[in-house]
């Protein structure tokens, strides 16, 4: 009976152990490419859309990439690769740029299956943007 209860006990702190690691992937963790961008309230009546399609056209390729260890990309295919940091809480994402003037950035995110939206305000404008998951 005692080999029984020692091999429970030590069954349980494995499943414990392996079930509380770090590799706990966030909801934001990935890849995404751009696909829509609407501008709205800039002053103006009409808000101004813009579609992206990597498909039709290589410079239209614009993909945000945020890892698990707070890292954050933002890769143009036409002109290269801006690079920061990302934190996030709730439904609210910090991102900051390495050596821009503009360095951080907030978003309210929502996340819809593989599709992600962010919203911000700027300069008197609410902008979306939405993702698809690459």
């Amino acid at each position: 009976m005692r080999n029984i209860t020692s091999i429970f006990v030590i069954a349980t702190l494995t499943a414990l152990f392996i079930s509380c690691g770090d590799d706990e992937v966030g909801p934001l963790v990935g890849a995404w490419t751009l696909v829509k961008e609407i501008y709205a309230d800039c002053n103006d009546t009409d808000p101004e859309t813009y579609i992206y399609d990597c498909a039709v056209s290589i410079d239209e390729c614009i993909k945000y990439t945020f890892t698990k260890d707070g890292k954050f990309s933002i890769s143009f295919s036409a002109t290269g690769l801006i690079e920061g940091t990302y934190s996030s809480s709730g439904n609210q994402i910090t991102i900051t740029l390495n050596n821009y003037q503009q360095s951080n950035i907030f978003y309210t995110y929502t996340l819809s299956g593989s599709t992600l939206t962010l919203k911000q305000e700027y300069d008197g404008c609410d902008i979306t943007k939405t993702f698809n998951k690459s």
